[in-house]
């Protein structure tokens, strides 16, 4: 994402400010991700496990 931003014409302040937003963003996927699977090993039901997903995505 951030090699298709940069061949758009996005520029970054700063290589702090870059390095600081792609680790943010990457932590705040990683621990998403983490979240879907603590969900689905507590649930263990594909259909329950789509719904609860869902239910934290909309905020």
């Amino acid at each position: 994402m951030a090699a298709l931003a940069l061949a758009m014409g996005y520029r970054f302040d700063s290589l702090w400010g870059a390095v600081a937003a792609i680790s943010v963003t990457t932590a705040v996927g990683f621990s998403f991700s983490w979240l879907g699977a603590a969900i689905a090993a507590k649930v263990r039901q594909a259909d329950m496990v789509g719904m609860l997903s869902m239910f934290w995505l909309f905020p």
